[in-house]
């Protein structure tokens, strides 16, 4: 059972714990999930948990503030503007015959360097398309475009154990959104961080980064 780390100073509009369920020996206590379930309420279902989140730590705003708007905050104001803004997560997806599927614990944490390299190689590699790789707090990575994006994106957290076919970018620019995730694949297939992640896979369960999955606008 593992608990995402977010730095301090992470804004809370996109804070949230994940847990990823991992092979072991057998059942184990876990004294920080028993501490956080007796602190819980009564469990609901919700739409957009992120809606709901936010819900509880700003009751008296109006709405949610955008995904782009938490986006700003970690680039900064020294950036170049950008037109349209996405978080882009990084997973593992496992290729079959028929099908490409995201696993139940396949959104990953990078290191700091390692998005660090991530973003400066992918600006080498794809600059002049209008589109770049910045890190933020915590080694947020996000795409920042220049032309302004009409798609419609799913959280990848829907994604985790499903074929990755049904949740595609959709809408007048979802086939460029694709396009471009296609490319970060043969880009990321062979790349220094996944061959360093890769042979470190078995000692310490790391797993190569296959494609970054874009979430919210």
């Amino acid at each position: 059972m593992q608990v995402r780390q977010v730095s301090r100073g992470t804004p809370l509009s996109i804070l949230y714990f994940r847990f990823a369920a991992r092979s072991s020996d057998g059942a184990r206590r876990s004294p920080m999930l028993e501490r956080l379930v007796a602190r819980a309420g009564d469990p609901s279902r919700v739409e957009n948990w992120r809606t709901e989140a936010f819900r509880v730590i700003a009751p008296s705003a109006q709405r949610l503030p955008s995904i782009a708007a938490a986006i700003a905050a970690e680039v900064g104001s020294g950036a170049d503007p950008a037109a349209w803004a996405c978080i882009a997560t990084p997973v593992h997806l496992s290729a079959g015959m028929r099908s490409v599927t995201m696993a139940a614990d396949g959104i990953l944490n990078l290191a700091p360097g390692e998005a660090a390299a991530l973003s400066a190689d992918f600006n080498r590699v794809f600059g002049g398309a209008g589109v770049r790789l910045s890190v933020g707090r915590g080694a947020l990575l996000s795409c920042l475009f220049d032309d302004r994006i009409e798609a419609a994106t799913r959280d990848p957290e829907e994604v985790a154990g499903n074929d990755v076919f049904g949740f595609q970018p959709t809408g007048p620019d979802g086939a460029r959104l694709r396009r471009l995730m296609s490319e970060m694949e043969m880009w990321l297939f062979d790349h220094a961080v996944n061959r360093a992640r890769s042979s470190q896979e078995r000692a310490d369960g790391y797993r190569a980064v296959a494609v970054g999955r874009r979430s919210h606008r």
